[in-house]
Order: C-alpha cells, then sequence, then structure tokens
C-alpha cells in the first residue's frame, strides 16, 4: 500500500493542488454576490432623499423615501419625512402616510402635528382644528398646537372657542406680543372692548413700539370713552406715521366728543385726503354735516357710496338717517327697511 501511496502522481496542477485555489474563487464569487445584492440592490435611500433635497429635485426625494418606506415601512419617522415631502403636491397620499402610524408610537404627536399642517395647506379648518385639538388633549402645554388652534378659530369666525386658547398659549409664551394682540382682536369681535385694554397694554410693555397694540389701544380706549387715553395712543401712532387714517379718524371723533368741531374737521380733512372712500370717515362726516345743519350734503356724500356698502348695517344707518333729515322720507323709510331684514338674516345665521 505504501507504495501505491508514494506512487500517486503529484504533478503540478494535479487535483490536490488545485483544491485551495478553487475554494478561494468560490468565497470570493460569494462575497461578491453578497455585496451586490446588499449594496447595490439595497441603496441607502435616506442619503438619496437627502441630497435629492438639497439640490431641489422633490420627486426624486419623494421616489426614494417611498422605497425606504417599502423596505421599512413600520418606521415612523419616514413617513413623517415622506409626508412633509408630499403635504402640497398630493396631501391626500400624506394623510394616508401618517394614518397607519398608531397612537402608541413615539412619533404620533408629530404625526397629528404634520396632519393638522397639511389639512391647513388645504384649506380643511375643521379636520385640521381636529387633529390639533387631538394633540393639545395630549400635550396640553404644546404651545404652537394651542396659538393654531386660537388662529383657527378666530379666522373661522369662532372667537369664543379661539379666547381659551390663545390664553393657554399666552401663558405658555409669555414673551410673545403677537399672541396678545390676537387676545384683544378676539375681545373686540366679542364686543368685549374693556377687556381690550390689559392685554394690549402687555403688549406694549413687551414691545414699546408695537405699532399695531398701540392704535389698537387708541380703538379701544375710544370705544369705551376714555378720550385722554385714545388721543394719546393715537398721536403716538401719528408721530411713527401721519398717514394713519384710523388714528386721524378717532382724534376726529374725540374732537367731535368734546366740542372741538374746528379740529374734528381739520382731523377728519387730512383722513379723507388719504383715503377718500373710506366708510367710518364719511360716515363721521356726515355726523358733522348733520350737526352744522346741511342734511342734504350729508345725504349726497354717502348715497356716493351705496354701490360699495349696499349691504352694510352701520352704512345703511346713517344714510337712512340722513335721507330722514334731508326730507328724503320714503328713501329713509326703504332704507330702514333694509336695514332690519340685514339684521334678520344675520340672527337667523348665528347658531
Amino acid at each position: 500500500m505504501s507504495d501505491n501511496i508514494a506512487s500517486t502522481p503529484t504533478r503540478k496542477g494535479g487535483r490536490g493542488h488545485l483544491l485551495l485555489p478553487v475554494i478561494g474563487v468560490t468565497i470570493a464569487l460569494a462575497l461578491f454576490v453578497a455585496v451586490t445584492r446588499f449594496g447595490r440592490t439595497t441603496p441607502n435611500y435616506l442619503e438619496e432623499a437627502r441630497a435629492a433635497q438639497m439640490r431641489g429635485d422633490t420627486v426624486a426625494a419623494i421616489s426614494a423615501m417611498k422605497s425606504q418606506l417599502a423596505i421599512a415601512p413600520e418606521s415612523s419617522k419616514t413617513r413623517l419625512q415622506l409626508a412633509s415631502l408630499l403635504r402640497e403636491s398630493d396631501p391626500d397620499e400624506a394623510l394616508a402616510v401618517l394614518r397607519v402610524i398608531p397612537e402608541s408610537d413615539a412619533n404620533w404627536t408629530a404625526a397629528l402635528q404634520e396632519t393638522a399642517i397639511i389639512h391647513m395647506l388645504s384649506g380643511q379648518t375643521d379636520e385640521a382644528s381636529a387633529a390639533l385639538e387631538a394633540l393639545v388633549a395630549v400635550e396640553p402645554e404644546h404651545f404652537g398646537a394651542q396659538l393654531s388652534l386660537a388662529e383657527l378659530y378666530f379666522n373661522n369666525h369662532d372667537p369664543k372657542k379661539a379666547l381659551p386658547h390663545a390664553q393657554v398659549a399666552a401663558k405658555l409664551e409669555p414673551n410673545r406680543a403677537q399672541t396678545f394682540l390676537l387676545i384683544a382682536d378676539i375681545h373686540d369681535v366679542l364686543q368685549n372692548y374693556a377687556m381690550m385694554i390689559e392685554p394690549l397694554q402687555i403688549a406694549v410693555d413687551i414691545d414699546p413700539d408695537f405699532y399695531a397694540a398701540h392704535l389698537n389701544l387708541a380703538y379701544a380706549h375710544h370705544r369705551i370713552g376714555q378720550l385722554a387715553e385714545a388721543t394719546t395712543q393715537a398721536e403716538w401712532c401719528l408721530k411713527k406715521n401721519s398717514r394713519e387714517v384710523a388714528a386721524l379718524r378717532i382724534l376726529a371723533s374725540v374732537a367731535r366728543s368734546e366740542g372741538r368741531f374746528d379740529d374734528a374737521e381739520k382731523w377728519l380733512a387730512q383722513a379723507l385726503k388719504v383715503r377718500p372712500e373710506d366708510l367710518d370717515c364719511r360716515i363721521l362726516e356726515a355726523d358733522l354735516l348733520l350737526y352744522q345743519r346741511q342734511p342734504q350734503a350729508a345725504y349726497e356724500r354717502l348715497k356716493e357710496l351705496y354701490d360699495s356698502h349696499s349691504t352694510t348695517v352701520r352704512y345703511l344707518g346713517a344714510l337712512s338717517r340722513s335721507a330722514a333729515a334731508a326730507g328724503e322720507r320714503d328713501e329713509a323709510r326703504k332704507l330702514y327697511q333694509s336695514v332690519e331684514e340685514l339684521l334678520q338674516k344675520s340672527r337667523a345665521a348665528t347658531p
């Protein structure tokens, strides 16, 4: 047997010498296949999406994010990023992407916020409000959600719902002057004119040069009969902007109330020079003309605005008074009936 072993061929290139090289090639091929399979066919889609966004290619970014989501459908972070990319081009798909995220997910509140943004961009205020209400139910100290709810309800003509959210937002960010201006605007719509003063004063304390807050203070003080304070604020505004019609009108009205009719005419003339068609100025002008026993002039001046304000109650009321004073009794009666009809419609539309 030993002879047979000794006589075994050992030629260079024989089978025994080929074994190791063949195994090496097999391993190399396997590694190549693995790299190809997991490296080239599974690229880093998140990196692709970021790169596409940096070069402004939103379509490519969306495509990359969708590919990433196909690999990891449970990733709420990926869903949020994709929804953000889709929010304007395809809001329905963006909402569908977010809807899958469960309440138990750490990113659920972020999904609610993104949902609200998408609805707001689409003009779906009721749906946006619902998402934000769900968000503040979980995170009541979420400033952005509270402020957004206040603004949504206010812009949707629901000041009673807007007010508590605006007040919470003001407590959460007490150094934001604009929030206090919003609170004052809400009180204005609710006709709580005296309650406008405090938030507006806070806004001015935060930002002494906050022009809108000063102008609204002039308005609020004037509405509740605090004429000296209204004058101070209106004059402050005129120092900043000599063409501020609202401030000029307030000063004219204050002068009329105090019996300084020459001053009232002076301020009103400046306001009408800036804005000849301003309704409130023209109504005040008519009042001054009536006081000066010029009812026909008052009626004619107001009548010029009829086409633009034929459905405005305060305009029709002023025109009716002027018409009656000018002896236009039939016209005054018709105008009064129009006012009554508009008020009835308004009452019927109020929930």
